[in-house]
């Protein structure tokens, strides 16, 4: 009787890898736009005469986005 083996309800619950890895590319995305919203929000205060299209950030990412095939 003492040698009964109990499992970990936790073991058993455990997520699967593709589960972790969906949770960590959401956790990025989520904190590369936090990232961005806040340079674009910090450029609009320090000059509050831009429009936000005329931020940094988004000049920046413009910039970059030409640079692609698939965006031209």
């Amino acid at each position: 009787m003492g040698t009964e083996t109990k499992r970990n309800p936790r073991k058993a619950q455990r997520p699967s890898a593709l589960a972790g890895q969906i949770r960590i590319i959401f956790y990025t995305v989520f904190i590369c736009i936090t990232i961005v919203l806040l340079a674009v929000s910090l450029d609009l205060m320090l000059n509050p005469s831009k429009n936000w299209t005329d931020s940094l950030a988004i000049r920046w990412i413009s910039e970059r986005r030409n640079l692609l095939p698939f965006f031209r």
